[in-house]
């Protein structure tokens, strides 16, 4: 005996199509993180980026204040999409519901390379503006072997993400008493921190 199904409408469709396409995102309630790198002219410029942004999703994940997608993944999907423009990147990471986007780059001259990488905040009270921009010469002499190359990139995603930490504003339900006031996030929380509240849209100290 046979069955008969009935046929998707469209919205059926576009639901199903979005759960294809974001399916790769992790469920977690932290904030997520993700890299991209969208730009490097040469084979040792793809490697390093490959360093490099396994470097910072390594330490990402050791701050324990962030849920990250693991490498690569974002770059096959902005190409899949051929979304190559910071406005069609920076889109796509807030459709992704991506809070921290890492955009990198790498320009190789032969003698020396230069490794750009710019961190996006689509919370408040940035809404996906520039929060940090960091940029750096890295020698390339023939003396320097690859574990020496990756401790470079490593030091330098590391200076990277603490300054862009330094400025990552993440929305956090605070709830006080009168006396003390409490976070209501999985978050671990430690140290002094500035508290705004959001109206209309706007962010007030």
């Amino acid at each position: 005996m046979g069955s008969i199904s009935a046929p998707m409408n469209y919205k059926t469709k576009i639901i199903f199509s979005l759960i294809i396409v974001y399916s790769w995102i992790p469920l977690a309630a932290k904030p997520l993180a993700g890299i991209a790198f969208t730009e490097y002219n040469s084979a040792r410029g793809e490697v390093f980026a490959s360093i490099t942004e396994k470097h910072l999703i390594n330490i990402l994940n050791g701050t324990g204040i962030f849920s990250t997608i693991n490498e690569g993944i974002i770059n096959r999907e902005l190409k899949k999409f051929i979304c190559i423009d910071e406005k069609c990147i920076l889109n796509f990471a807030h459709n992704a519901g991506i809070h921290l986007l890492i955009k990198g780059s790498i320009s190789d001259y032969g003698e020396y390379a230069t490794l750009t990488l710019n961190a996006y905040c689509q919370s408040p009270p940035y809404y996906g503006k520039l929060i940090y921009s960091y940029k750096v010469k890295i020698d390339t002499a023939p003396s320097i072997n690859s574990t020496q190359y990756s401790l470079i990139l490593e030091e330098h995603s590391g200076r990277f993400l603490s300054k862009s930490l330094e400025k990552f504003i993440y929305p956090v339900k605070i709830i006080s008493d009168g006396n003390t006031i409490k976070a209501e996030t999985e978050l671990k929380i430690q140290g002094k921190y500035s508290i705004y509240r959001v109206e209309s849209g706007h962010v007030k100290n």
